[in-house]
């Protein structure tokens, strides 16, 4: 409880971003009460039970272990040089025979219904971590590579310098997540609230207006190719086609990214803006975590729902 308690100022931006997507698709919600606020809360209330009302809890404990240590659902991935590949084998034979096959049907439940929700969240914290998300279109959608440049030409061309440089907060970002299909801007550490919120709103009228150069642009997606070529160690390398194979995402899936990437144009990046960012048909959440005093204070002036960490 308490390191989750302390982890608030140090990664407010993640917590916020996890609060606003929870309110746009089904995988947003669970991850957010998997590891976000909602997860502390939790905790929180476990953390306060006397030990004889710990039972029930234990209960549902024991159920998840039966869920997850699974044979019939398991997945392994083992990285190694190819020689020791039979003895590894031979080693996690008896592990994996060890777990027993539940047929478990998990009931699904009732999918959400994505809505525009602002909403604040009040901690022990003299700064403010504003997230503004959009939910825009999947991994395989030809548009998904530009909205990835997109997000690194806002950060590097016009958000930082609008609220690190000028609003003195400690940084200021736009990010795309293919696989979750948002987009979205970020503060970190933000003496501000409404003006960041302004700032991301000037910052999607900035490209609309074409005001960024050619360089800017091939800048861009050099940021972008840095990031998905940052060096891995073997086991990094690994876990990544491992994630990759469950998903799908082949490595001629991948390479067709790549090269959708490097053709990015200066007039596709306006239109996804203006198709993605600037239009009523993509639903959008805004969560803000900050003291208490300033959510007070914006609150009614935001329409803001606003809650307690």
């Amino acid at each position: 409880k308490t390191s989750m308690e302390n982890s608030i100022p140090a990664s407010g931006h993640s917590y916020a971003r996890g609060l606003a997507a929870r309110h746009l698709t089904q995988a947003g919600r669970l991850r957010e009460s998997w590891s976000g606020v909602h997860q502390l809360q939790l905790i929180k209330e476990v953390a306060a039970k006397k030990e004889e009302e710990l039972g029930s809890f234990a209960e549902k404990l024991e159920k998840l272990r039966s869920y997850l240590l699974n044979k019939a659902t398991l997945s392994a991935c083992v990285v190694t040089e190819k020689r020791f590949f039979p003895e590894t084998k031979s080693a996690m034979k008896p592990f994996l025979n060890s777990l027993p096959a539940n047929n478990i049907i998990l009931s699904e439940e009732e999918s959400i219904q994505a809505s525009d929700e602002i909403e604040g969240w009040s901690a022990n914290v003299p700064v403010s971590y504003v997230a503004h998300i959009y939910r825009t279109i999947p991994y395989a959608n030809e548009d998904s590579p530009k909205l990835q440049v997109l997000a690194k030409l806002l950060r590097s061309c016009y958000l930082h310098r609008e609220i690190r440089e000028k609003g003195g907060a400690y940084g200021g970002y736009a990010t795309f997540s293919a696989s979750e299909g948002f987009f979205s801007f970020l503060s970190y550490r933000d003496p501000h609230l409404e003006r960041t919120l302004d700032v991301y709103k000037n910052s999607i009228s900035w490209v609309l207006k074409g005001e960024f150069s050619e360089d800017d642009l091939k800048e861009a997606i050099l940021g972008v190719f840095s990031d998905i070529d940052t060096p891995l160690s073997p086991a990094g390398k690994g876990n990544r086609e491992f994630v990759a194979s469950l998903r799908g995402l082949t490595s001629d899936i991948r390479q067709k990214r790549r090269r959708d990437l490097f053709n990015v144009e200066r007039q596709s990046i306006i239109d996804v803006a203006e198709r993605y960012l600037s239009s009523d048909k993509f639903h959008h959440a805004i969560a803000v975590i900050s003291g208490s005093e300033k959510l007070q204070n914006v609150s009614g002036d935001l329409n803001m729902k606003t809650f307690k960490i």
